[in-house]
């Protein structure tokens, strides 16, 4: 017995209410947090106030990454649905599933780091190119809404940016716009590349400003070009995860405010990036 085909208003829900319950809890997850920090402290330590002020932006990022992990619990299932399932529900414990998954991953990709080598190369390398193209235009001077999206994301202890940006927000992140929402517009669209377009706009748009929602957008194209070429979802995590750490450590130095190492930079980064991908390309023609 065939499953009834679904009309465009239930395609639009199945692609987006995913999307729209995890932002949904996640935010109010992230309220609670916040109200909670500024509570205990004005009730449970001397000073506290002042020192909820002085650590701002690592108690927001901290706040947002939890919060991130309770959005995303809420929609695994759909996650592991699409992503290891092929678009089938999950009945069975969604550990269970996850674990087979990662296993058959782990066993089909031990002997490929190579050409992931190559993928990181060609990620990262893109992902810098384009912030020392920021730099170069000063992209923060032009754009107060990412100039206090980046003050808050960059002065935080190293070890909860490595955290945040190097663990949490690239799997949980890859997971709702590659995972779930590429992988959705893919099976009802039939064909990749405008999955890949509807999936890094909205991917670019809820970052909510104009220099890292044109970032977005570019590297959520590229991550689904890696995802669809390499057919795991390793392949943008890896990406997503390599970019957030090195953007972020580099950042730290400010090396990305200097004219000169922004030009030397960009064009180094922008001349790796096309020759890993050139080579991933030419490999892949060659075992076809």
């Amino acid at each position: 017995m065939h499953e009834r085909q679904k009309n465009l208003p239930e395609i639009i829900a199945d692609v987006c209410l995913p999307v729209a319950l995890y932002y949904v809890a996640s935010n109010i997850v992230l309220y609670v947090l916040n109200l909670l920090v500024q509570m205990s402290a004005e009730r449970f330590f001397t000073g506290g106030p002042a020192w909820v002020a002085g650590h701002a932006s690592a108690i927001q990022v901290a706040d947002n990454a939890l919060a991130m992990c309770v959005g995303f619990y809420l929609v695994r299932r759909q996650f592991l649905a699409e992503a290891a399932a092929g678009g089938e529900a999950v009945l069975a414990a969604p550990r269970r599933i996850a674990a087979g998954w990662f296993h058959e991953g782990l066993k089909r990709r031990k002997n490929d780091w190579r050409s992931y080598l190559l993928l990181l190369f060609s990620g990262t390398g893109a992902a810098l190119a384009l912030n020392f193209a920021a730099g170069l235009i000063d992209a923060a001077s032009h754009d107060a809404a990412y100039r206090q999206v980046a003050d808050t994301q960059y002065a935080v202890p190293i070890w909860l940016g490595l955290t945040a940006y190097g663990i949490i927000s690239p799997i949980i992140e890859e997971g709702i716009f590659r995972g779930i929402l590429y992988r959705k517009c893919r099976r009802y669209l039939g064909r990749a590349f405008p999955a890949a377009v509807l999936s890094a706009l909205l991917f670019g748009i809820l970052h909510a400003n104009l220099v890292q929602g044109v970032y977005g957008f570019l590297m959520g194209l590229l991550l689904a070009w890696f995802y669809e070429r390499y057919d795991s979802f390793l392949a943008p995590v890896l990406i997503h995860a390599a970019s957030n750490v090195s953007v972020f450590l580099l950042s730290t130095s400010g090396v990305f405010a200097n004219i000169r190492s922004a030009v030397i930079g960009c064009c180094i980064c922008t001349v790796v990036s096309i020759f890993s991908t050139f080579f991933i390309v030419k490999k892949d023609k060659k075992r076809s």
